[in-house]
């Protein structure tokens, strides 16, 4: 692969990352945003964050991934053609910006799964293409995963009904303790303190519930499982869109080095 062409690949797949950045990291804080949780700016930082988090993550945990969008939908002589990575770069950052630019809802998954066969069906027809284990492999999980998130959607909401009414209230609180001088005179001392106990908050209410003494805060677990969810979910997203877009530019980099070690071993001889 010409040195150019590495270097095209590898800009490729870095406007498909951006474009998928620029597409995805609002859509796993969308409901932080959405319902006043978090200013939009605070949502994006938050799910910006996490999936920074995922993808660097993703460099451990996401081999086999990364072998499912290469090698194993399409045949080896077609991702030995030294266009195929900036072909599948240059289709799937394409429609995503299209996409996001039109309002329109994209996967990034199907954008480059889209590339993939496109590019191998240009190449050598569909007998170039293992078509069962894209069917298999990709396009049933594809299929599954709205069912499949529907139904843990449903569960989780009759779980969260329950707990959105109760919150954590930490008060101050105080100790009146009754002591004696040296001159036998009495007197009262106040001695400060927190308690922690769970209560039943409208949520958005100010002030504390009846019964509080004093300054205090209320911790409502409803938000910490919002925020940790919109957390959870832009992490797996970055795991998991990392490296599908990296096993792009990697095919990239490793041609441009297979060609570099064949240009050393010929001057060396030389």
């Amino acid at each position: 692969m010409p040195v150019t062409l590495a270097i095209l690949t590898a800009a490729g797949a870095a406007v498909l990352g951006f474009a998928n950045g620029a597409n995805d990291v609002s859509k796993g804080v969308a409901t932080l945003a959405g319902t006043g949780r978090a200013s939009y700016r605070t949502a994006i930082a938050w799910g910006t964050l996490w999936t920074l988090a995922g993808a660097l993550a993703s460099f451990a945990i996401s081999a086999g991934l990364v072998n499912a969008f290469t090698s194993a939908i399409v045949g080896p002589e077609v991702l030995a053609l030294p266009t195929f990575p900036l072909a599948v770069a240059t289709g799937a950052a394409a429609w995503v910006i299209f996409a996001s630019l039109t309002g329109l809802p994209v996967s990034t998954t199907h954008a480059v799964t889209g590339g993939i066969v496109g590019v191998a069906l240009a190449a050598g027809g569909a007998g170039s293409v293992r078509w069962w284990v894209l069917l298999s492999g990709i396009a049933a999980p594809l299929a599954v995963s709205p069912l499949a998130s529907a139904a843990i959607g449903y569960a989780v909401q009759g779980f969260g009904a329950r707990v959105a009414p109760a919150c954590v209230c930490v008060e101050e609180s105080g100790v009146a303790a009754g002591l004696t001088g040296a001159d036998g005179a009495a007197s009262a001392v106040f001695a400060p303190g927190v308690v922690v106990r769970t209560c039943r908050c409208a949520e958005g209410g100010g002030g504390l519930p009846a019964g509080g003494t004093g300054g205090g805060w209320r911790l409502f677990p409803a938000q910490a499982l919002h925020w940790g969810a919109s957390a959870a979910l832009s992490f797996a997203r970055g795991v998991n869109d990392n490296a599908k877009i990296a096993a792009i530019g990697a095919l990239g980099l490793t041609a441009l080095h297979a060609d570099l070690r064949v240009a050393f071993a010929v001057t060396g001889r030389r």
